[in-house]
């Protein structure tokens, strides 16, 4: 093996190095519960605008972006919920491994504060989307699309919520049963009342 080729072969495994020191990958439970993540461009290690983790100054994975990651199984659907905080006004590009997925809506306030998201997701102020997802592996990511602040510092949340898809044949059971039902009644009151 040539120098030149040693030499590439030692730098790609630093860049995998260096890139695997500067992520956090995060398990997101599907238990509808809200999971702050921020965006800083002065504390972000590539000074990007990536959601990034801020859990811990004093660890390595301070600043670096932040992955959600979560399995769907067969025969589930999730619901993942995404919404600004802080000063309104934010936007988010949402992806999974590194597919767009779209954004949050658009806000034309700024002047809005609050960091409840459970609130800013009903509140126009803020933006927000919603991601219908179906069976598979997901490695959620996101960034600051734009903002009508003048800093490029802000945080949101995202939640996961899975629940099962009716199987067809409980689906055609419960539509045979409530035509039945409505037979029946149609029925009784074709009867009229009984004295």
């Amino acid at each position: 093996m040539g120098r030149f080729t040693q030499f590439i072969a030692v730098l790609t495994l630093s860049l995998g190095v260096i890139a695997q020191v500067h992520a956090s990958t995060v398990a997101l439970d599907a238990n509808g519960q809200w999971n702050e993540f921020n965006v800083d461009d002065f504390s972000s290690a590539s000074q990007g605008v990536e959601w990034i983790d801020v859990t811990d100054s004093n660890t390595s994975e301070f600043g670096s972006a932040l992955t959600y990651q979560f399995t769907i199984a067969n025969g589930f659907t999730g619901l993942l919920s995404v919404v600004d905080a802080s000063f309104a006004g934010d936007r988010f590009e949402i992806f999974n491994n590194n597919q767009s997925l779209g954004l949050t809506s658009d806000t034309a306030n700024n002047s809005a504060y609050s960091n409840n998201f459970a609130s800013n997701l009903t509140n126009v102020n803020f933006s927000s989307a919603f991601f219908t997802l179906g069976e598979g592996t997901y490695n959620i990511s996101g960034a600051l699309f734009s903002t009508l602040q003048p800093f490029n510092a802000t945080n949101g949340a995202i939640k996961l919520e899975v629940t099962a898809v009716p199987l067809p044949s409980t689906f055609g059971l419960m539509l045979t049963s409530v035509g039945l039902l409505a037979f029946m009644r149609r029925r009784a009151r074709a009867q009229g009342p009984r004295a």
